[in-house]
């Protein structure tokens, strides 16, 4: 956990991108980490990682979360439902953890662009029929 991390670091060079699908389990991992040895060093870095996730990937003012940032810089325009939802798994357990409600505040936004954004008649939908809609649902 030293900081926001690519595909390669993943799957060993087949990506050079930053995705947050990458990087949202990571902050998981470590609030999980942290919740089990205490060890403040854990939490410190899931918040730094969010911080990055939010800073590069997620639209404050929608709340969509962005596939990934390429080795140029470049932000992809895409916002699947599994990033939101990697995203909106993150938010919680920092919000859980820490009280701030600024994670609280990010996840509810993001939730609301799934419901306005990917739902058709009340049911959500991605165009993905590989399950990959499960992680948004989680």
């Amino acid at each position: 956990m030293d900081g926001p991390q690519s595909w390669v670091a993943v799957y060993g060079g087949m990506h050079q991108d930053k995705s947050g699908l990458s990087n949202n389990p990571e902050i998981i991992l470590g609030c999980y980490i942290y919740e089990a040895t205490k060890d403040i060093t854990y939490l410190n870095k899931s918040i730094a990682i969010y911080n990055w996730v939010k800073s590069k990937l997620y639209n404050a003012s929608t709340g969509a979360v962005y596939e990934n940032v390429l080795p140029n810089g470049t932000v992809s325009n895409s916002a699947n439902v599994y990033n939101i939802g990697a995203f909106v798994g993150a938010a919680n357990h920092l919000h859980r953890l820490t009280g701030n409600s600024l994670y609280y505040d990010d996840a509810k936004r993001s939730v609301d662009y799934v419901r306005n954004n990917k739902t058709v008649n009340g049911i959500l939908t991605n165009g993905d029929p590989t399950g990959y809609l499960a992680v948004g649902i989680r």
